[in-house]
């Protein structure tokens, strides 16, 4: 809807250095593993947290959280090519004392690639015909929300893995967005 975003317009020529394009990684700082394709089932004993941390002299104003899957195939039904995920995936904010503030997900782990579209502002897939399919789930929370999604420092966007995605061509989260320098 246009004039209804509540956020200001960022001027990219003033501030190049600000502009937040980071993956979500295990160190929440994005020096980490950013392609999530490993067995992170309780079985193995090592469920995961793929995050973005807000340091502590910064604020992250998110525009974008993007979800991306590549795997062979890409059926309705599935989790990339493999089967259904037993326990699912969820989106949490946190604040700097780790409480979550907001299950993204609203309760419902997205098990399928179909489930995506229930939370996620649109969901693209893409099939050239020949090689890997991917798929995009799109968070764009000035669309969605009507303001950016504002992480104080300490805050955290962590995405909850606990099944085996062992397989997966490539599997990634990332946020975009600006980054507010503060003092």
């Amino acid at each position: 809807m246009p004039g209804s975003r509540r956020s200001r317009p960022y001027d990219v020529s003033l501030h190049p250095g600000d502009l937040l394009a980071q993956y979500l990684d295990e160190t929440g700082n994005g020096t980490g593993t950013i392609n999530w394709i490993g067995d992170y089932s309780a079985a193995t004993g090592t469920p995961s947290v793929a995050k973005i941390v807000a340091p502590a002299n910064a604020e992250y104003h998110v525009t974008e959280l993007t979800v991306f899957i590549e795997d062979s195939t890409m059926q309705a039904g599935n989790y990339g090519a493999l089967a259904a995920l037993s326990v699912g995936i969820t989106l949490e904010v946190h604040d700097a004392d780790d409480n979550t503030v907001w299950d993204i997900t609203a309760g419902f782990p997205v098990n399928t690639n179909a489930e995506w579209k229930q939370t996620a502002e649109h969901v693209e897939r893409d099939d050239p015909g020949a090689g890997d399919v991917t798929l995009s789930a799109h968070y764009e929370f000035e669309h969605q929300h009507g303001t950016d999604l504002l992480l104080q420092p300490g805050w955290s966007i962590e995405v909850h893995l606990d099944d085996n995605l062992t397989g997966l061509v490539a599997h990634t989260f990332q946020a975009r967005g600006h980054i507010e320098r503060l003092g």
